[in-house]
């Protein structure tokens, strides 16, 4: 992730293969971490759900900055479709409790991606979130 960074801060080209790298680590994880969700070890999990989520975040940024916005969004979806799967399926052992730590990020981060689109605005009133 260190390089992919570093490539990003350059404007490399790798940068995205570096990303997608750190992506399909986290991926494989992440199968690792629901197919032995009552024997894997709760720091670890929580660390692949977190890679996990900056991964998709870092693709969505890189892309952003091309202005690929409907790759962007892709993942930014991506990270907010599997953590919600994880929060809601209770066969899963500790990953729902750890994934719901990380969800108030993935919220954030795909609101406020909608909301430099325009696509949505906040609703100082109640706090709600509300399209145009």
């Amino acid at each position: 992730m260190d390089r992919a960074n570093a490539a990003f801060e350059r404007q490399d080209i790798q940068a995205e293969e570096y990303y997608r790298q750190a992506l399909e680590i986290a991926e494989s994880a992440m199968v690792v971490c629901c197919r032995h969700a009552g024997e894997a070890c709760p720091a670890y999990c929580d660390a692949v759900i977190a890679a996990f989520v900056i991964s998709h975040h870092n693709l969505a940024g890189l892309y952003r900055q091309q202005g690929a916005e409907l790759l962007a969004e892709t993942h930014y979806l991506a990270a907010l479709k599997k953590v919600s799967a994880l929060c809601e399926d209770d066969s899963l052992g500790d990953l729902p409790q750890l994934a719901s730590r990380h969800m108030t990020r993935v919220l954030g981060e795909y609101v406020s991606y909608q909301q430099l689109r325009g696509r949505y605005s906040a609703n100082p009133g109640q706090g709600d979130i509300l399209p145009h």
